[in-house]
């Protein structure tokens, strides 16, 4: 199985205050500052909520998470991140992929009225122990757009579904339950 390098992606975890470990504060050379994340619960896309990113009229604002890989982010490998996003404004957006001068970014796109799914990848040009996984408007329009389902692996492979923790643990919840009590 393919590990999804994004704790919670689902936006899963707490759902109270602001998903960790998800940011909105500027981040030189990655995005600059959105007002809010928060927790959505009306229509997510996988699971129970999705993330609502608040951003002002700047452009190039959004959130953004920090995410690990074991042994760092290897130079010359290819690492790809995966995102579901919706908005109720047609406002170019992007996702970026990367660390403060090393970072790529998908073609900015107007964010889609239904659940989309966007992609970029990355190949770091030296080995860092971390980067940003973000997501970003591109225009001076306020506005607000809801991601969910951020996957991020090394290579090209899509894990089937997203997974929720890092590591490959976690996963898509169960759909049914086995009870030890059941009647054979």
């Amino acid at each position: 199985s393919v590990a999804n390098l994004v704790p919670n992606g689902l936006f899963e975890m707490a759902q109270t205050g602001t998903p960790t470990p998800w940011g909105v504060t500027a981040v030189s050379g990655v995005t600059g500052a959105a007002t809010s994340i928060a927790y959505d619960t009306t229509a997510p896309r996988w699971g129970t909520a999705s993330g609502r990113v608040t951003c002002p009229a700047t452009a190039n604002t959004g959130a953004w998470c920090l995410v690990r890989a074991p042994g760092g982010f290897q130079q010359g490998r290819t690492y790809t991140l995966w995102a579901w996003v919706k908005s109720t404004t047609a406002t170019p957006a992007r996702l970026r992929l990367g660390v403060s001068g090393d970072i790529a970014s998908s073609v900015a796109t107007a964010l889609p009225s239904g659940w989309t799914e966007w992609t970029v990848q990355w190949t770091p040009t030296g080995t860092v122990p971390h980067a940003y996984a973000a997501a970003e408007i591109t225009t001076a329009a306020a506005t607000t757009f809801n991601l969910d389902g951020v996957v991020l692996v090394e290579g090209t492979t899509k894990p089937a579904a997203p997974s929720q923790a890092p590591s490959g643990r976690g996963g898509a919840p169960p759909t049914g339950i086995i009870s030890p009590t059941a009647a054979v």
